[in-house]
Parts: C-alpha cells; structure tokens; sequence
C-alpha cells in the first residue's frame, strides 16, 4: 500500500453520545491487507444516522464516525488488494459479510451474523478518509458523478423492494410515504412498467417532486395489487393492507421500531402475501447491472436535483452549522420536512446552493 498517509490528519464528524456529532480531527486510517483507503467526495445523509445521533438503537460504541453511504476514490490499497489501484473513483457498500457464518454460507451475506457496517463497527464516510474491504466498493462509470455515485446504495435496496414486489408490470402500485425512499421507490415502479403508481404522503412539496405518479393524502382502500411501505409507522403499516386487492403483496421496506400489530386474519381471508425488504439489501450484483446505472444516469440527465441531498464536505463551516441547527429544530417535535426548511433560513443557505440540498435528509415523519 502507499505509505505517505501514515501520518496524517483529516477532519471528521465524530458522534459523541446522543444528541452530540462534533468535528474534530483524526489521524487518517491505514487500510488493511484487504482494505481499500477511499477519500471521501460525497457522502449522503440517511435517517438512520439520524436515529443513531437520536437513540443509538444498535448500541454503537461511542465515540464513532458515522456515515455508511458514500462515494469517493482510492487513494491506496492493502497488501492483498489487486483489483483496484490509486485514482479508481468507486461507490461503498457499507455492509461487511464474514463469508464465514451459516447464513454467508447460505448465500444470504446481507444477513451475516456478524455482519460488519461503516458507522456502527467501523468508522464511517462523514469524514475526508475511510476505509472499506475491497469487495464491497465498486467502480464507477466515468459519467457518472461522486454525488450520484453516493445514491447507489440507497437506489440498490429501492431496486430490491420492487424486486420483492414481484410482477409490477401492468399492476397498481402504492406507496406509502413520500420522503427520498419513497421517491425513488415511485420512479422504479413507473419505470418497472406498473399501469398506475399512487404514492400517499403528507408534505405537498416533497409529493410535487416524484413525476408520473398520482399523490394523494390517504391510502384508497381495496385498490391496489401491491403497496409498499417507505415509512417507519404502524398506521401506515396498516393502511397499506387495507389498499391491497384480494391475493395483493405487502412489502414492508421501512423498519418498524416499534410491535405493529396487523390483522393476519383478513390477510388469510384475502390471500395476501407480506415481503420483507430493506437496508440490507445492499449494492450486491445490482450495483453492476445496466439498470442501476442506466438509473442513475436518468436521474443526472432528468434532473437529478430532485432527489439529491447534502454533498457532505466536513472541512465546510456552513454544512457542519446546517446539520446542527436541523437536528435542533427537529428534536422540537416538528416533522424533518420543516426542520430542515428552517434550519436552511437561519444558516442562511439558499436552493441551489454550494451543496446539492433535497429531501433525502427527510425521509417519514417524527
């Protein structure tokens, strides 16, 4: 590997305990004998990490760099690393397989048993350097930018919700929530063929962004051949079930935090089908299809704007006060939908900006 970083330094965002993510200077990282060293060019914010900042529900040990999808290039490669090599721009995989355990074994690397993370037992992207095992970075088209590269992770696990739709193509698709995860979820179902998508939220503006779909306020009931749930509450839960036809699929995207209680009973009389999807999901062989990137270049070429969030470049005063003062505001109670309008008035950072600011910081309600 290159030896010149051995001694540096990078700014970070380090998150301390809750409530608490602080810039701070670290040494910069050394990469494994499998590792690669990618120096970060952007870097998205998930709600996860909001939640992580919030609660640490998955118990991260503290103090952590978070951040888990990124984009960036290969500035130096492990011992062991033959696939890359300095300058390689590529996208991150934040999950890490063992390759080892029963269910790696199985085929089912996304549900290692000791799975690895960036952010949770790793450092992560909110940093100018990090680190990640070669086999879960891939390289990027040249046309396509580090801030598309960065949603390939999100775009990959929207991918693997309309996968376990099934057959969308000439079916009625529901959408239950209309932040970034909704959004692409829409446009992948319109794109998949579906004859009508019908996305329900509760923010007009945020609505008014995802095209070729009909957006309405509440779920219509009995209407649609599969709903899929892009929000993390058990009413909208249950309004999905009650939009599916007889012999409809449920896919349940957003985690639920919380026991949700759903009536098995019309299901069974319905002959409704429940698929799980999610996070984990991941990059995977999808990450290196034509769609995916046939994707990403539709969002560049139609105005991937609308779906963009934060290029995250931590060395910059204005983005490190703009995160701070939405997370103060939406720890207030209101939605993340007018927390980050506000925290844009008092950093006093306009649309378009220096940053490529959107909703994907606002993904669901409080």
């Amino acid at each position: 590997m290159d030896c010149w970083m051995n001694d540096q330094t990078m700014q970070a965002l380090q998150m301390r305990g809750l409530g608490e993510l602080v810039p701070t200077t670290l040494p910069v990282p050394t990469p494994g004998p499998r590792d690669v060293l990618i120096r970060t060019l952007a870097a998205t914010l998930c709600t996860s990490d909001l939640h992580d900042i919030a609660r640490n529900p998955f118990a991260i040990a503290l103090p952590r760099v978070l951040g888990h999808e990124a984009a960036g290039v290969v500035v130096a490669c492990g011992a062991e690393v033959r696939e890359f090599a300095s300058g390689i721009r590529v996208a991150a995989h934040p999950v890490v397989p063992c390759g080892e355990c029963a269910e790696c074994a199985r085929g089912f690397g996304h549900l290692c048993a000791r799975m690895g993370h960036l952010g949770h037992d790793r450092n992560g992207a909110f940093a100018e350097y990090f680190v990640q095992r070669a086999d879960r970075v891939r390289p990027l088209p040249d046309d396509i930018p580090a801030i598309l590269g960065a949603l390939f992770e999100p775009v990959a696990v929207c991918l693997q919700a309309i996968a376990r739709a099934g057959e969308v193509r000439g079916r009625a698709v529901l959408v239950v929530g209309d932040g970034p995860f909704g959004n692409i979820i829409a446009r992948l179902a319109v794109r998949s063929g579906a004859r009508r998508v019908i996305v329900a939220g509760r923010e007009p503006f945020r609505l008014a962004r995802i095209p070729s779909v009909e957006t309405v306020q509440s779920a219509p009931k009995a209407s649609v051949d599969v709903a899929i749930l892009a929000v993390s509450s058990p009413e909208a839960a249950a309004s999905c079930l009650a939009a599916l036809r007889p012999r409809g699929r449920l896919v349940i995207f957003s985690a639920l935090p919380e026991q949700t209680a759903l009536d098995l009973f019309s299901m069974h009389c319905q002959a409704n089908l429940i698929a799980l999807s999610g996070c984990q999901s991941g990059l995977g062989r999808v990450a290196e299809s034509d769609d995916l990137i046939g994707l990403t270049r539709g969002f560049l070429y139609a105005g991937a704007r609308s779906l963009l969030m934060s290029l995250w470049t931590v060395s910059d005063d204005s983005t490190v006060r703009l995160m701070k003062e939405f997370y103060t505001v939406w720890r207030t109670g209101t939605t993340k939908a007018k927390a980050l309008q506000k925290a844009m008035q008092t950093v006093r950072l306009d649309y378009p900006s220096p940053f490529y600011w959107a909703p994907f910081v606002l993904i669901g309600k409080t």
